[in-house]
Parts: C-alpha cells; sequence; structure tokens
C-alpha cells in the first residue's frame, strides 16, 4: 500500500505539490515513530546493553530445550515484570528455534495484548502447562503453580533461572540437566 500511495501521489500530482505531500507524510511517520525510536536508542546506547549477563549461559539448557515448541516468560514483559531479561530469553529462544511470548512491535492491539495476558493469567493460575512449552517464571511463581498443578506440573531452577514445564516434558531430560539441588518444587 505504501509503494501504491507514493506511485499515486507522484503520478497524479504536480510536481510540487507531490513534494509537498510526501515532505508533510514524512514528517508525519517521523512524529508518529520518535517514541519507538527515541526508547529504542536509550534503551541501546547505554553500557548495560552490551554487558548484559545471560542467565541461561548453563551447559544443561542444551538438555532442557529441546522437544519444546515455544518459550514463555511468565509474564512476559507487555502483561507485567518479566522474571528473567527479555534480551537473554530472545536469544534462548532464537538459538534453539522456539518461539517466545514477548517480542517488540510499533503499533499493536491492545486489546488482544490484554486478553492474552488475561488468558495467560488464568491458565497459569489454574496450573494449565502445555507439554511444548518451557515456562520461565519467578520463584513465587514455581511455588504457585507447582500448589495449583499438583503432580502434573514440576519446577525448579537452574542457575538464576526458575523453570516449569509438565511432569511428561520433564521426564525427558530430568536426568541429563537436574535441576538445582534445593531448588526443585
Amino acid at each position: 500500500t505504501l509503494a501504491w500511495a507514493v506511485a499515486t501521489v507522484a503520478t497524479r500530482l504536480s510536481r510540487p505539490v507531490a513534494i509537498a505531500v510526501m515532505s508533510v507524510a514524512v514528517v508525519v511517520q517521523a512524529a508518529d515513530l520518535h517514541a519507538i525510536h527515541a526508547d529504542r536508542r536509550r534503551t541501546t546506547r547505554g553500557t548495560e546493553f552490551y554487558a548484559w549477563t545471560d542467565p541461561f549461559s548453563s551447559s544443561r539448557w542444551a538438555a532442557i530445550v529441546p522437544g519444546y515448541a515455544h518459550l514463555a516468560l511468565v509474564p512476559p514483559p507487555q502483561c507485567g515484570t518479566a522474571p528473567q531479561p527479555y534480551e537473554p530469553a530472545v536469544r534462548l529462544a532464537a538459538q534453539h528455534e522456539l518461539t517466545l511470548n514477548a517480542g517488540v512491535i510499533a503499533r499493536g492491539d491492545m486489546g488482544a495484548q490484554r486478553r492474552y495476558c488475561a488468558d495467560l493469567e488464568a491458565r497459569i493460575g489454574d496450573g494449565r502447562l502445555e507439554t511444548d512449552t518451557l515456562y520461565v517464571v519467578s520463584a513465587a511463581g514455581a511455588a504457585a503453580l507447582t500448589s495449583t498443578g499438583g503432580d502434573r506440573v514440576v519446577c525448579g531452577r537452574v542457575d538464576a533461572v526458575w523453570l516449569c514445564t509438565t511432569a511428561d516434558a520433564h521426564a525427558r531430560w530430568r536426568d541429563a540437566a537436574p535441576f538445582d539441588r534445593a531448588a526443585e518444587r
């Protein structure tokens, strides 16, 4: 549609009017995207951007992640405070070809976002986990999930990361990548 709009303006309007229309469109677009670009500049120029630690650096992740299709931060950044930084989770998901329930977009459907967050909260609150999803949670989230999910849910810690999964999925890697001692729930 953008190419069509540019072609229409360029071919149907006189040159000075087309230049004026395109100039206004560029200014409106720049104003519309200014906030997201300013935020991106702010978060990628500081030393903390280049020095983030990777909580998923343990060699155990190579045994844990295969067999899953999705990595879920609970909650993801768009629904609240994520249990782990977004960037390392993106890296882990990309390295293992997993989907991730978080992302950065310029414009979003806020209604759809609220519905997703409410649905995720309800599923987690009921202890309903998907076998093909590895859930990264907080320590409190792990405790809540194990109490509501019963023996269907297994949670534990790998280094500084709390994660939960179904008991069936956990059985695939339990021996190859055990949870930290005294951290399994």
